[in-house]
């Protein structure tokens, strides 16, 4: 089935997708009965054990193909009368199916941390995690039985190519986004429970990543990963995954991260163009990742060691990140404004206990946005934070002003008019129209 996926008929792709997800998950409660029924028996408990993991890996390997889709311009969807739209619903129900199939052979009695299909699981998810990064992780062979499989891997950088010029910005945002929700919903049916804190370390590390990809790709996964744990009610409010990284959130609106320092600082881009420079730092990447899924090492010395190791690297490319961050704030542009719009919905999806004592500067980066974005997605994905934001506010009565300033100024830039028909004053009616929806559903 998986085969098809390359299939040039979008009809074949969704047949496909739709024969998967109806077939997975009886395939997998067939071999765990089997499983089952063999160990209570007492007889072959090893070739059923075997079944589960040959199972295991079966599944890993649709789940990572299916991944890649995440990342093909025809799964893009452009809106309700788009052909894609059909394609990538049947992709999305396929995801959903598969990983139900998988959490299933997870919590497996024999499935502990020891059982051999757990490791492919954290192999696969790895994996995956990785290639949301941009890094593609291929196993090496290796001609030496002794070499740990952990350390027979080969990284490398992927560059998505999705359209050319602002269509190809708007595609490659729109697949992080989608791509973002996947992998939160693969961490949810599989970690969330037992291992909440999987993903903290490797996020925490990617907000300190030289490029500007990886940083919003970090913001988005929080995105998607705080707010499902926000509406779940029981999730751990006293000690919530994202607790490790978020003062360094706040701290972004007095100094720039890493990654728009150097992205408006023009001779770095030699050193992030550099294969060896992006070697040196996915391969660190990759070591926080997989420290965090074995529990191995000291997480905050790890995440600190790793990001030290960058900036020495960048500084024998003659870039010092230290001096940059002491040179004064330059103008606002196009990419600072989009990465503080983004962090401000990072933070809003904490929720409210957790917005930080001064939300000016988030408002101020939300109108910003909303005012001065030209991508039609960009400005979307504000209207929601914004819409957002407000809801959050009315939590606390110390932000009850805030609120109200903010209010005003949406409601003021909707009373203008635009020539353009998706322009900032529509921007700011659509924020009104969903605050109106929220009244008329808690309501």
């Amino acid at each position: 089935l998986t085969d098809f996926f390359e299939d040039d008929s979008i009809h074949v792709k969704m047949s496909c997708l739709c024969a998967l997800r109806l077939v997975v998950e009886p395939i997998v409660r067939a071999v765990l009965k089997d499983a089952s029924t063999k160990r209570s028996c007492g007889s072959s408990s090893i070739r059923g054990l075997q079944s589960v993991t040959d199972c295991a890996s079966t599944l890993c390997w649709v789940l990572n193909k299916i991944y890649g889709t995440y990342f093909k311009p025809e799964y893009i969807c452009r809106g309700n009368i788009d052909p894609s739209k059909e394609l990538s619903n049947n992709r999305n129900q396929a995801w959903c199916s598969t990983l139900d199939a998988l959490a299933l052979l997870a919590q497996h009695p024999a499935g502990d941390a020891t059982s051999p299909w757990s490791g492919i699981i954290h192999d696969t998810f790895t994996r995956i995690a990785l290639r949301f990064f941009g890094i593609s992780r291929s196993s090496v062979p290796s001609r030496d039985d002794k070499v740990r499989q952990s350390n027979s891997y080969k990284l490398t950088r992927i560059t998505d190519t999705i359209g050319v010029g602002a269509s190809a910005t708007e595609n490659s945002f729109h697949s992080m986004l989608t791509s973002a929700h996947a992998l939160s919903q693969c961490y949810r049916e599989i970690y969330s429970k037992d291992q909440p804190h999987i993903l903290s370390h490797t996020i925490c590390a990617i907000l300190n990543s030289p490029w500007l990809s990886q940083y919003k790709a970090g913001c988005l996964l929080h995105i998607s990963m705080a707010s499902s744990a926000y509406s779940d009610p029981t999730s751990d409010d006293r000690h919530p995954f994202f607790m490790n990284y978020l003062p360094f959130m706040v701290s972004t609106f007095e100094i720039a991260p890493t990654s728009i320092l150097l992205e408006e600082h023009s001779s770095s881009k030699v050193a992030q163009d550099d294969p060896k420079v992006q070697s040196i730092c996915d391969n660190g990447l990759a070591m926080v990742l997989d420290s965090s899924m074995k529990c191995s090492l000291p997480m905050d010395a790890t995440v600190i060691s790793t990001v030290q190791m960058w900036e020495s690297v960048f500084m024998q490319h003659g870039v010092s990140l230290d001096d940059l961050r002491k040179t004064p704030n330059r103008a606002v542009s196009k990419a600072s404004m989009r990465m503080s719009a983004i962090t401000s919905g990072a933070l809003i999806a904490c929720g409210p206990q957790y917005l930080p004592p001064k939300v000016t500067p988030l408002i101020r980066a939300l109108m910003t946005s909303l005012k001065n974005e030209e991508s039609h997605l960009f400005r979307v994905q504000t209207v929601g934070y914004i819409s957002k934001l407000v809801t959050t506010l009315s939590v606390n009565p110390n932000h009850e002003r805030a609120r109200q300033k903010l209010v005003e100024n949406v409601v003021v830039l909707a009373c203008k008019r635009d020539a353009e028909s998706s322009g900032p004053s529509k921007g700011a009616e659509h924020v009104i129209e969903l605050l109106v929806a929220g009244i008329g559903t808690n309501g």
